[in-house]
């Protein structure tokens, strides 16, 4: 990709206007409006086109446009069809070949660009022009949307920068495999499938159509008797019962929960699932990993997709990433890519490595393989948490000898690898939530997940109610108390974690508050505050059945809010309900009950 002549666009659609503002890597600003001659002239110089959504809204109007020389008229009938979800595949065809990468790619399902903007604390202002005008756009208006459309376009080269890893590790693998330009459009995954020689006519027909889904294999190397019997029988039972016909996706929804050495372990078709619930604990841990526990299982294991020509191919992947870890070559990272990208892939069906049984022999082993290094360990530590490719046990430092010395016998059965952190503080509330004080050569890092993934402060994907995030780390972790870091982000003005992003959401007619007893619609996405202000009502996203407004509360949201959508540096903070904020994240606090030694550990098993 030429950096160069990059251009950042967006389309705006009306019934007798369409237009598209592109701004260059140079800063050049191009608006054309009804124009598809100029539109196809600027297209030949410009090497690629970024927007958001694009590969799914802009890039059709592009193609529709510069293909058939669409009227203004034609150009929002086909915009209305994409909206609608009508059949759009003949303008698809010819938006796939046009040079074009789509920022929204591979973010989280549902999140927005006026989302985006709210997170980054930006003016998310809606244009005020509607899109239902039925006759030409004033000068006025033409002007007020080009500002807005303009304010979009800033904040995808913004998304862009921030993504920019992301692309050109797809311009990386494509360059380094030397496949066709326009592969860049692809997803990582799907890249993956081609570097692998995939193709889904190889498979069995009895792949395609899920006769084999649930016939997984367990490898030879298990040391089935450091498996309890209903953890294997469970498995057994579910192939029985899928060979006597009943239906894979009821199967594959079934789960079994364990106690595992003083802990419940659920077994399912995905990663192996424990935690102490509201545990908070000081004292010496250990977190063990699996080095490429997927990628190491499908190569030891032989559980690669068999739409692979070339199954082979897999492995010499591995051993390059190796090889170029070794000498720390940042080639490394395209490698590892592709490699963690394969297994997520195995069951999506519009993915060339498609190969449902291999996922779950891969899902049923790992967890089995885990199920093993907990219980060689049982006598020399106690569990905290078992996450899919790794455990975190307590210890006492003159079992830490034997505990290496019994994983070491792990790897060397399986032929993997473990890799390990110290840590000395956690505070979990379950496996999906909690935070972790973990040993440094510089000192400590914290590793956060749930209601602790922001603890630092939020980002352009999730900055909504990070107060929540970042109050409970000051508590669990310094010892601060919410109350006192509240005010202490008062006196810095970082307003941001105060936040809260009010979506509507696609089955609801609109979104709307009270103001001075008066019901006010308000746009799509808002960013609100809870507010001790009494003119100020509750927010809630309306349905419209039967000509009554059913009313649902956004989720956290106080019963007084305050709107406020533009730069969030302009919030007045004096408005704020900070007894409200506390309270939300006292409500979020699970335990203030610390484990602080060995003895007391016991205790709690």
């Amino acid at each position: 990709m030429r950096r160069d002549i990059v251009g950042f666009y967006d389309f705006e659609v009306f019934m007798c206007d369409w237009l598209v503002v592109i701004i260059t890597t140079q800063d050049e600003e191009i608006i054309i409006h009804n124009n598809p001659e100029l539109l196809k002239k600027t297209m030949n110089n410009i090497n690629c086109l970024i927007g958001f959504n694009n590969h799914n809204y802009d890039d059709l109007i592009l193609a529709g446009i510069v293909s058939r020389n669409m009227t203004p008229g034609e150009v929002y009938k086909l915009s209305q069809s994409i909206i609608n979800g009508e059949n759009t595949s003949f303008y698809k065809k010819i938006a796939n070949q046009l040079p074009t990468l789509d920022t929204k790619q591979e973010l989280p399902p549902g999140v927005s660009l006026k989302e985006i903007e709210s997170n980054m604390g930006m003016n998310i202002i809606e244009t005020p022009v509607s899109f239902n005008l039925d006759r030409p756009l004033t000068s006025d208006e033409f002007m007020e949307v080009i500002k807005y459309c303009r304010h979009d376009v800033e904040t995808t080269k913004k998304v862009f920068e921030y993504r920019k890893d992301y692309f050109e590790s797809k311009i990386d693998i494509c360059k380094e495999f030397n496949l066709d330009r326009l592969d860049t459009k692809k997803t990582r995954a799907n890249l993956a499938a081609k570097v692998l020689q995939c193709n889904k006519s190889k498979l069995p027909t009895q792949v395609r159509l899920n006769k084999d889904r649930l016939l997984f294999t367990i490898t030879d190397k298990l040391r089935k008797e450091n498996i309890p019997q209903p953890i294997l029988d469970f498995y057994t039972d579910i192939q029985n019962r899928f060979l006597a016909g009943e239906n894979f996706k009821e199967l594959e929804k079934e789960s079994l929960v364990f106690n595992l050495c003083g802990v419940e372990h659920t077994y399912a078709f995905g990663g192996l699932h424990a935690a102490r619930p509201n545990f908070f604990y000081e004292g010496n841990m250990l977190m063990v990993d699996v080095g490429s526990y997927y990628p190491s299982m499908i190569i030891n294991f032989n559980f690669m997709s068999r739409a692979s020509e070339r199954p082979e191919l897999y492995k010499k992947l591995y051993d390059t990433r190796m090889e170029y870890k070794k000498n720390k070559d940042p080639k490394q990272g395209i490698y590892k890519i592709l490699l963690n990208g394969t297994f997520g892939a195995l069951k999506s069906e519009f993915n060339s490595l498609y190969d449902p049984v291999q996922s779950n022999n891969i899902c049923i082993n790992g967890q089995l393989l885990l199920t093993d290094l907990i219980v060689s360990l049982k006598d020399y530590t106690r569990v905290i948490q078992s996450n899919t490719d790794g455990i975190l046990v307590a210890y006492e430092e003159d079992d830490l000898p034997k505990i290496i010395e019994l994983c070491k016998e792990w790897e060397k059965n399986y032929s993997l690898s473990l890799d390990y952190d110290y840590a000395i503080k956690i505070a979990q509330r379950d496996v999906n939530n909690y935070i972790l004080k973990v040993k440094t050569k510089d000192g400590y890092k914290l590793k956060g997940k749930g209601i602790f993934q922001n603890h630092d402060g939020g980002n352009f994907e999730k900055n909504n109610l990070t107060i929540i995030d970042m109050a409970l780390k000051a508590y669990y972790m310094d010892d601060i108390s919410v109350d006192k870091f509240i005010l202490s982000l008062i006196k810095e003005n970082n307003l941001m974690p105060f936040q809260q992003v009010a979506k509507m959401g696609g089955t609801f007619h609109h979104v709307e508050t009270v103001v001075n007893g008066e019901a006010i619609e308000l746009q799509k996405v808002n960013r609100i505050f809870a507010t001790w202000k009494k003119e100020y009502g509750p927010i809630h996203k309306i349905k419209i059945e039967n000509e009554s407004k059913k009313y649902t509360k956004i989720p956290n949201s106080a019963d007084r809010i305050y709107i406020h959508n533009e730069e969030i540096e302009k919030l007045d903070k004096s408005i704020l309900d900070l007894d409200y904020y506390r309270k939300l994240v006292e409500k979020n606090k699970f335990t203030d009950r610390k484990v602080v030694s060995w003895k007391l550990f016991e205790q709690n098993t």
